[in-house]
Order: C-alpha cells, then structure tokens, then sequence
C-alpha cells in the first residue's frame, strides 16, 4: 500500500493507514420516508457502529441517486468514515434532464460538485459510478459512460462499474473513453457462477478484465455456508485467488437498508435474512478464510487493494 493515499470522505481527506479497512460497495444514503428523519438517522448510526466495532473504518456509498446534505447527522456522528458517490445507475433513476443536457455541460456540473462540493457543508464525492445492466449500452448510457470516464481521469477518481452482464465489454467502453484500468472496479460479475454453464463464462471474464488492469468486486455469498449460491461463489473467487489474480480482487457486502412498513430495515436477504454492513467481516471474509489460507485476505481485500484505486 502507499503510504501516501488520500480518499475523499464526506468529513475532508482521510489518510489511508495500516489499520483502515474499507468497503468499496455499500448502500447508506437511500430512500426514506422525510418524516421518519430522526428514526432514520438513530436507525443508521447503530448499523455503522456495528460495522466499526467490527474493524470497518471506512465506506463507501454507491447510491447515486440521493443526496449526502440529507445525512448531515449521521455523516456527522458515524464512527465510520463515509464516501459519497458522484454518477448514474439504471435509466430509472436518472434525472430526465440529463438526457436533454449536452455532455460538457454534465461534466461542467460534475466538476463543480467535486471541486466545491454540495449542501451547506460543500460535501465532495469520492467516487464515481456508472450502472449498465445489458448486454449493450443504450445512446444515453453511452454518454454517461463518457461522462463519468472523462471525470475519472479528470479528477483520478476510482469508478465503480454496476455490470452484472457483458461487463469485459464495458469495461472496455470506459477504457477507449479515457478511463485509466486502475482507477476501475466491476461489481456484480458473481452473480448466477451456481449455473454450470456461467460459472467459467464469468471466470474468464473476470481474468479478461483483471488482465485490463481493472479490478473485480466480490459481494454475494449468500447467507447459508452450505447453500449451492455459497459454494458457488466461494469457488469463484478461490479460483480466481488460486490463479494469481488475488491482488486485483475487491470485497465488499453491497448492504442497505429501507423503511418497511413501520420500520426500518437492512434489506430483505437470502429467505428473510438480513445483510448488515458486519456481513464482509462476519460471514464472507470468514468462509474465504476457510479454504484460502496462503496470504492476509482482510490485509489484501479490505485495505491493500482498496487503497490503490486512491493512488
């Protein structure tokens, strides 16, 4: 790790050190009923401190669509540093205007919001995401993939790749619009390795982006260590491991919570389980631990090769 990298949290600049573990892919800032603010922030804060008493320093939130200035309090008092994100997910999501927006005028907004931040508190973005779920980009999604790459190289600023289809291929779309390989990571490519006939198709396409320089994101174990999803997935990543691909892998839980009902909620998960922000250090990290002993996965995984996307 370089001792030297810095990552840009909602509190300022922190200094990556030996003791930070970091989680690249969560979910903090979502959706939520206005006038359940105070339970909402009580509700979160509870949920990070658990994920510090487990040795997680630092998260980063992938929500694209929300706002950091609605999450002062928590941002404020979490023992967890927060990352915010900058960029797009799925068509659903994005607000029409960018779709009648030219392209330097987006990157122009983009670039203010990282330069002087947002909300009352200028809160600055720290990473970046871009959401594919096809085979093949539509024309707009084409142009938020030249947004977020131009950014990225702009600002030497990590992307963070929702690709859970064609991902090798988007990864290089990002690539010819300038992004640099390192700065990449690709998230979701385990999902459906419990079919036979995916599970090489995914592995192959993991080497061919690991290959690129870019990074593969590893979140979905399942719940139940002995559940076909589970076994798939731990030898997914064991064999990618097994190869020499292990300095480019990421970990991560891709948890978030919701209001159900009359409550708040970690999301619904495996048959009614819950997926807490503890699930990396608690339930996956444990099970690759178990079948691969050679090197230091929480040292690797959480902190050496998370830190290099900041370098």
């Amino acid at each position: 790790m370089n001792k030297g990298n810095t990552i840009q949290t909602t509190r300022g600049v922190h200094q990556i050190s030996h003791i930070d573990r970091i989680l690249v892919h969560e979910h903090i800032f979502n959706r939520y009923p206005f006038r359940k603010q105070a339970e909402m922030e009580h509700y979160v804060i509870d949920e990070l401190t658990a994920a510090f008493k487990r040795g997680i320093t630092v998260v980063c939130d992938l929500t694209a669509y929300t706002q950091p200035y609605n999450y002062y309090r928590i941002i404020e008092e979490s023992p967890v540093k927060i990352v915010s994100c900058l960029g797009f997910y799925t068509p659903k999501y994005v607000p029409a205007q960018y779709s009648r927006t030219d392209i330097l005028e987006i990157i122009k907004q983009f670039s203010k919001k990282i330069e002087n931040g947002v909300g009352a508190k200028k809160i600055k973005p720290g990473i970046l995401k871009i959401a594919a779920n096809r085979d093949s980009l539509s024309e707009q999604e084409k142009k938020q993939f030249k947004i977020i790459a131009t950014i990225s190289k702009e600002y030497n600023l990590p992307i963070a790749l929702h690709a859970p289809h064609n991902a090798y291929e988007h990864v290089c779309r990002l690539l010819d619009y300038g992004a640099v390989p390192g700065k990449v990571f690709v998230a979701h490519l385990e999902n459906g390795v419990s079919k036979p006939d995916e599970f090489a198709k995914r592995i192959t396409t993991a080497q061919r982006i690991i290959s690129l320089g870019s990074y593969i994101q590893l979140a979905d174990f399942g719940c139940v260590n002995n559940s076909r999803k589970c076994e798939s997935c731990i030898s997914f990543a064991c064999e990618l491991m097994s190869s020499g691909l292990i300095d480019h892998l990421l970990l991560s839980g891709d948890s978030s919570w919701r209001w159900k009902s009359t409550q708040f909620v970690v999301k619904e998960f495996n048959h009614g389980q819950g997926k807490h922000y503890t699930y990396t250090m608690d339930y996956s990290l444990p099970i690759l631990k178990s079948c691969y002993s050679k090197q230091d996965l929480e040292q690797l995984l959480l902190l050496s090769n998370p830190s290099r996307l900041w370098e």
